[in-house]
């Protein structure tokens, strides 16, 4: 006799207003811990609350969605349910964008951004890389002996050289400071909202402003047709071209944003990677040696090649730890479309929503003893045993970082020339690591590169 069948009970979702919510100070809410290490906040707040939970920072609300779960969500359902433009809006409105890849969603953002894929594409820098490695020597040719530099300050005017020279054919040089000023005030009034908008009228920034859209317009002018011939494609170029071919889908409003994008992109975030990846080999004396003798190995022959580049194991795999350990976006935040049920609760259209992406990443059941720094997790054996979305440095879903394959080869690369080239040291040499979270998590401006020497021997 065959046993009856239970049907199976399906829960009605839980009303909203029963999602946990994070413990916070009556008036600042979450703000110390959001604006400080969030990535750890947000993890803490996941292993005492589940996946789902709300947290406040002044007046505003966000419910967190966290751990592996809701990286499967946002991954599968994402597209359809989550919105990023509420959030990247503002920054667009700055620039008088209408269109953007960051604020759009459908069929014209899917569009828009396999336009721009080849340009922002690791192929860029693997197709040029003596040219890559012959600037990076050009720039630190220029660091004098003996002297500690300020480590991301440093690391972002090389890294916007590199960006400008080889995704835009262009040189910022001359506008780095400005730049820099720029894209941090404008990061941190537009889209993290860490600083007043009321700054964005200060005389100097109305300066830089002002060198950023003449900027902006070089940029444009570099990349233009010019007459017969036909120039080697680029980011800039395809984006032109975009521009002629579907006036409707890029505009002329456009334009600004789009050829600044590469430099508010990766600016701030390859240059932050960097100086986590310099920290962390630097307080290990093994690991160093060992990224030296590779970088030593492998650039000693003149005309880095693909296949010389692939080769590289110590820095690449120190790069993904760092990208663990180190997050430069702990987080996405998007809004809701529509009404959805996630982890049990009810989600309500409107809600402010922020993706905990990173948390995974601090969870010992996939990374034991998650606070050391260890490049032996990411041997292709130890990788296969992970999760999927497990880890998710550069985001999920439709607007994962489009930039995330040019952004860690040009890493690997300018590391790798970096410690061929020059002995570096922690200034102070017991300097212990401190977050600057404004506008993305780097290493704070007590972190300091010491130049020890130039290895001109190995030329």
């Amino acid at each position: 006799m065959n046993a009856v069948e239970k049907p199976t009970v399906v829960k009605p979702p839980r009303p909203f207003a029963e999602v946990p919510r994070a413990s916070s100070d009556f008036l600042l809410g979450n703000l110390r811990h959001l604006f400080g290490d969030v990535r750890a906040f947000l993890t803490e707040a996941y292993l005492r609350h589940g996946p789902v939970f709300r947290v406040r920072v002044m007046h505003q609300r966000f419910t967190v969605l966290a751990g592996l779960e809701a990286n499967d969500f946002a991954s599968r359902e994402g597209k359809d349910l989550l919105s990023s433009k509420q959030t990247w809006q503002p920054q667009a409105d700055f620039f008088g964008a209408t269109r953007s890849l960051l604020t759009m969603d459908g069929p014209e953002h899917t569009q828009l951004r396999r336009a721009q894929a080849p340009g922002y594409s690791r192929s860029v820098i693997e197709s040029r890389l003596p040219a890559v490695v012959r600037l990076i020597r050009e720039q630190i040719a220029r660091w004098p002996t003996g002297c500690a530099l300020p480590a991301v300050e440093t690391l972002q005017k090389l890294l916007a050289v590199q960006l400008g020279v080889h995704v835009a054919d262009f040189s910022p040089q001359g506008y780095l400071e400005d730049l820099l000023f720029f894209v941090r005030r404008v990061l941190a009034t537009t889209v993290t909202r860490q600083e007043p908008r009321i700054l964005l009228h200060t005389p100097r920034f109305r300066r830089a402003r002002l060198r950023i859209w003449e900027m902006a317009e070089k940029v444009k002018v570099a990349n233009a047709p010019k007459g017969s011939g036909c120039p080697v494609s680029n980011l800039i170029r395809d984006v032109l071209d975009l521009r002629q071919t579907h006036p409707d889908l890029l505009r002329e409003s456009d334009l600004r944003l789009t050829v600044l994008g590469p430099f508010i992109a990766g600016l701030d975030t390859a240059a932050s990677t960097c100086a986590f990846l310099l920290y962390e080999l630097l307080k290990d004396p093994a690991l160093l040696a060992a990224a030296k003798a590779e970088a030593d190995e492998l650039l000693a022959k003149p005309d880095l090649t693909p296949e010389r580049f692939e080769r590289f194991d110590v820095i690449r795999r120190a790069l993904q730890e760092t990208l663990r350990m180190h997050p430069i976006a702990p987080a996405l935040q998007r809004t809701a479309k529509v009404s959805f049920t996630f982890a049990g609760y009810e989600v309500p259209a409107g809600e402010t929503i922020i993706v905990a992406t990173t948390v995974p990443h601090y969870l010992p059941q996939y990374f034991p003893d998650p606070t050391r720094f260890d490049i032996d997790r990411h041997t292709p054996e130890n990788r296969r045993q992970l999760p999927a979305r497990c880890l998710a440095p550069f985001g999920l879903g439709a607007h994962t970082c489009l930039g995330a394959g040019l952004a860690e080869a040009l890493i690997i690369v300018t590391v790798a020339t970096l410690l061929w080239r020059v002995d570096l040291a922690l200034e102070p040499s017991d300097y212990r690591l401190k977050i600057d979270p404004k506008p993305t998590p780097r290493p704070d401006k007590n972190f300091r590169l010491k130049i020890i020497s130039h290895r001109e021997v190995l030329a």
